[in-house]
This record gives structure tokens, C-alpha cells and sequence, in this order.
């Protein structure tokens, strides 16, 4: 007959079946991650270049002169037409 080992030690050649419940409450967590959106995506790709954010700047540039522009003409634009 073979050796006995104790209740509270566990044979080396035998796989380890705790149950889970057992664990450790350190362990016992969950992690929630978002998902982020194809646009949310798309912009952290983006920022990661900078010609791209000069080229952004640049093409808000001309649609704010487009907009604003036409307050600081000193000559009326529909009499030319």
C-alpha cells in the first residue's frame, strides 16, 4: 500500500481540480471594456498624423473665410454678376 499524502496537500502528479468557487475574491472581478465606433476609429487614426490635421486646419481656414468673408467686402458681390 502506498504512502498517504494529507487531505491539505495536493499529489504532484495529479492536475488541479478546485472548484471555482474556491478562488481567491482577489481574482473575483470583471473588466467592462466599450467597444469603441468606426468613427471613434477613424479620428484616433487620424490624430496619430500630423499632415493630416494641418490639411484639416487649412480646409476649416477656407470654409471660415467663405463664411465670414462676405462681411468684409467693401463692394456689394450680386451687382457684379
Amino acid at each position: 500500500m502506498g504512502a498517504m499524502i494529507p487531505p491539505n496537500v495536493t499529489d504532484p502528479g495529479q492536475p488541479d481540480i478546485t472548484p471555482p468557487d474556491s478562488a481567491p475574491a482577489a481574482a473575483d472581478y470583471e473588466v467592462s471594456l466599450r467597444s469603441l465606433s468606426q468613427w471613434e476609429l477613424a479620428w484616433r487614426k487620424f490624430r496619430q498624423h500630423r499632415l493630416a490635421l494641418v490639411g484639416l486646419g487649412l480646409l476649416f481656414g477656407l470654409v471660415l473665410a467663405a463664411i465670414v468673408g462676405p462681411i468684409f467686402v467693401p463692394f456689394p458681390v450680386l451687382r457684379h454678376l
